[in-house]
C-alpha cells in the first residue's frame, strides 16, 4: 500500500516562474480552466483509496504538485476532512494568496508548511514569481502567526531557490528565517519542465533558451550529479501515488499535462495492484532513468556558504559549554560543521519522542530539566538548536531565561 500520496487540489498556479511548466502557462494564459477539486470529490477519492486498501492507515498527503493549493476555494474544508480522517498533510505555497483560520485546532494535522521563495528582493521576484516581495514577506509572517495559533505544530520552512542573481540575498533571507523560527531548505533552481530539461540534457535546447538559462540558473552540476548515481538506484516515484485535480492517476510528479503518458487512467478504474503495475510499465520511464533525471531532481546541490552563514554566532563565548539540541540527523550534521569551524561541542540535549539520542558521537546527553537549574554546568550553557521543529524549543528556552543570540542560536539550514 502507498504511504505517500501526492494529490493535486489545484490545477492552476498564479506565479510566473519562467523555468516552470505552470509558470509558462501563467505567462501566456493558456491555463484558463482554473480547475480545482471540490471537497466532495476529494473525500470520494480518499474513501476509495482507503476502502480498496490502496493507502496505509497513516498515509500522509502532499496537497500540491504543479498547482498553488491555496487557490482552491475549498482548501479549508479539505484540511478539516483530513483532520477528521486522521491523515497528516503537507502544503507548499508561494504565499501570494494566504488563507487564514479561526478554529484553534483547524491545522492540527498540518505536518509541514513550505514557503517557496525565488529570492529575497523585489528585483528577484520581478524576474521569477512576479509578486510584491514585501507583500510575500508580510503574508509569511501573518500566516505563521495564524497557523501556529490554529493548531499547527509541524515543520515550517523556506524552500529557497538559488539563482545567479539572488545569491547575495542569502544573508537577509537567513536572518528572516531565524527571526520567524523557520527552517531553510536551499537548492539551486532547476528546470521544472521535463520537456525542456530533456532538451537541455540532450544538447537540443534552442539557443535563445540556452542563453537565458546561462543568465538565470546555476547549472554546472547535472553531469557531475549524474556520475554519482548508485548502481542500485531505482526511481523513488514508483513508490508514491500521484493523483491530479481530476482524480486521474499520474505516472510521476515531473510529467506535464501535454506529455504522452502524463495520466494513465481514472482512479476509480484501478485496484492497488493495477496501479503499481501500470506506473512501472510506462514507456517514458526507461528513457527518464537512462538520463538519471529522478536522481538529478532529488540531488541538486546548494551553495555551501549557507552552512557558514547559518552557524555564525557573533555572541557566543567559547568559555561557555555549548550544547546541541535537535533531531539526530540535523544534530550530527551541525556537530560536524561546528567541529570543522574549530568550535568545541560539550554535549547534546536529550531528544524528544520523535528524536533519538545522539550517542553516536560519544558526547554527554543532558535532560531539558537540567537547562532550568543549570547545576550540571560550570556556567550557563549556550544552546544550538538543530531541528525541523524550532518554535517549541525556542519557547522552552525563552521561558527559562535564555535569550536569542546571547544564550542560544538556531541552525536553520536543512541538509537534504
Amino acid at each position: 500500500m502507498y504511504n505517500h500520496v501526492v494529490f493535486e487540489i489545484s490545477g492552476k498556479c498564479n506565479a510566473l516562474c519562467p523555468w516552470c511548466a505552470t509558470g509558462i502557462e501563467s505567462h501566456d494564459n493558456s491555463n484558463t480552466s482554473k480547475q480545482y477539486i471540490t471537497c466532495d470529490e476529494f473525500k470520494k477519492a480518499v474513501f476509495y483509496l482507503k476502502k480498496n486498501n490502496v493507502i496505509t492507515a497513516d498515509a500522509y498527503f502532499f496537497l500540491y504538485n504543479w498547482g498553488e493549493p491555496m487557490l482552491n476555494p475549498q482548501f479549508g474544508e479539505i484540511a478539516a476532512f483530513l483532520n477528521d480522517e486522521g491523515h497528516e498533510y503537507i502544503v507548499s505555497t508561494n504565499a501570494s494568496r494566504p488563507l487564514y483560520f479561526e478554529n484553534e485546532q483547524a491545522l492540527r494535522n498540518l505536518r509541514a508548511l513550505v514557503f517557496s521563495m525565488s529570492g529575497f528582493s523585489q528585483n528577484s521576484y520581478d524576474r521569477i514569481h512576479g509578486f510584491s516581495f514585501h507583500k510575500i514577506k508580510d503574508n509569511i509572517v501573518q500566516m505563521l502567526d495564524n497557523y501556529r495559533r490554529c493548531g499547527f505544530r509541524g515543520k515550517a520552512e523556506i524552500r529557497y531557490h538559488v539563482y545567479q542573481f539572488n545569491i547575495d540575498e542569502i544573508p537577509d533571507m537567513l536572518a528572516f528565517a531565524k527571526e520567524q523560527n523557520l527552517c531553510v531548505s536551499p537548492t539551486y533552481a532547476g528546470i521544472a519542465d521535463l520537456r525542456r530539461l530533456k532538451a537541455y540534457l540532450a544538447n537540443e535546447m534552442p539557443y535563445d533558451e540556452l542563453k537565458k538559462l546561462s543568465q538565470d540558473l546555476i547549472f554546472y552540476y547535472p553531469e557531475q550529479v549524474k556520475k554519482q548515481v548508485p548502481p542500485s538506484y531505482t526511481c523513488p516515484y514508483h513508490e508514491v501515488l500521484f493523483i491530479d485535480e481530476k482524480s486521474r492517476l499520474l505516472t510521476c510528479c515531473m510529467m506535464t499535462k501535454e506529455m504522452s503518458g502524463y495520466a494513465f487512467g481514472d482512479l476509480y478504474d484501478y485496484s492497488y495492484e493495477e496501479m503499481k503495475k501500470a506506473k512501472k510499465c510506462q514507456s517514458f520511464c526507461k528513457e527518464c532513468m537512462q538520463q538519471a533525471i529522478p536522481y538529478l531532481i532529488n540531488n541538486r546541490p546548494y551553495p555551501k556558504i549557507m552552512d557558514i552563514l547559518d552557524v555564525k554566532m557573533d555572541f557566543y563565548d567559547p568559555d561557555r559549554p555549548l550544547l546541541i539540541w535537535g533531531t539526530e540527523k540535523m544534530a550530527t550534521v551541525l556537530y560536524d560543521r561546528l567541529v570543522k569551524s574549530g568550535i568545541q561541542v560539550s554535549g547534546f540535549i536529550e531528544c524528544e519522542r520523535t528524536e533519538k539520542k545522539c550517542t553516536l558521537l560519544n558526547k554527554s546527553c543532558y535532560l531539558q530539566e537540567q537547562l532550568r537549574d543549570r547545576s550540571e554546568f560550570p556556567s550557563k550553557p549556550y544552546i544550538m538548536i538543530a531541528s525541523e521543529y524550532i518554535p517549541q524549543k525556542v519557547s522552552f528556552l525563552q521561558n527559562n531565561n535564555y535569550h536569542f543570540g546571547n544564550d542560544f542560536w538556531v541552525s536553520s539550514v536543512i541538509k537534504r
